[in-house]
């Protein structure tokens, strides 16, 4: 099973040096990462508890406050392990439900990485573009309706 908590750290210089020494795996300066066994759930939410604890003492160190209401949660894995992991936990005194998908950089990630609603979303908005040139084809020359329908569409698929 894997954790990935979202929206709890900074944009700053110092913040990285900080979370170099904690034990979790941080792989980016806004989100944790946790890989997880089953059968060791309690030991890597007290190893986030600790992390966030304190990533809020460097906070408030630094005059400054962790919005701990505003972070975000889920758990991937297997259908088993999902069935297995918690619900809710809590990080910096707030308690977190555990999501069934979030958004992180613009994919939608789900439970069981399946991105069926990530597709759906892409699907969508290119039907929705495509259909609104379709009104003004007609106004356009084909080259620059081409290039229109290509910068529309294709940037949503990469």
């Amino acid at each position: 099973m894997f954790l990935l908590l979202q929206n709890l750290a900074l944009y700053l210089l110092k913040f990285p040096l900080l979370v170099l020494r904690l034990p979790a795996k941080v792989l980016s300066d806004t989100q944790v990462h946790l890989a997880l066994r089953s059968s060791d759930i309690q030991n890597g939410l007290t190893l986030l508890d600790d992390c966030t604890a304190t990533v809020m003492q460097w906070y408030l160190v630094n005059g400054l406050l962790l919005n701990a209401n505003k972070s975000e949660a889920i758990c991937l894995g297997t259908s088993s392990q999902i069935r297995a992991a918690i619900d809710t936990f809590t990080i910096a005194g707030t308690t977190l439900l555990v999501s069934e998908e979030i958004r992180s950089l613009g994919v939608i990630i789900d439970r069981r990485l399946t991105f069926e609603s990530h597709i759906t979303g892409v699907v969508k908005s290119c039907n929705y573009h495509l259909r609104a040139l379709q009104h003004i084809r007609h106004l356009l020359p084909f080259s620059t309706a081409q290039t229109l329908a290509c910068s529309l569409i294709l940037s949503r698929l990469d």
